[in-house]
């Protein structure tokens, strides 16, 4: 394989999205996370961590009055999340 790179920390993966495009990023997801709909995603009390890891595509980022968060595409689909972002 080639033409891929690792970048680490939110800089770095904000400024290969703007140069290059989406990233793919491991996810640790939590039971609730299947039912997520709308909004910024935070595990809710009484959930737990899925076995394994999940991987989603940072497409951007944002900022709300809880801080900074990521813009997700899943390949769960479009009945999942916001037509399949997150």
């Amino acid at each position: 394989m080639t033409g891929y790179c690792a970048v680490q920390g939110a800089d770095s993966i904000k400024r290969q999205i703007i140069e290059e495009g989406p990233v793919i990023a491991p996810l640790t997801a939590y039971t609730d996370f299947l039912t997520y709909a709308s909004g910024t995603y935070y595990p809710t009390q009484g959930s737990f961590k899925f076995n394994g890891q999940n991987v989603v595509k940072i497409i951007g980022w944002g900022r709300d009055v809880t801080g900074e968060y990521w813009i997700t595409q899943l390949a769960w689909g479009d009945d999942w999340g916001q037509d399949g972002y997150g």
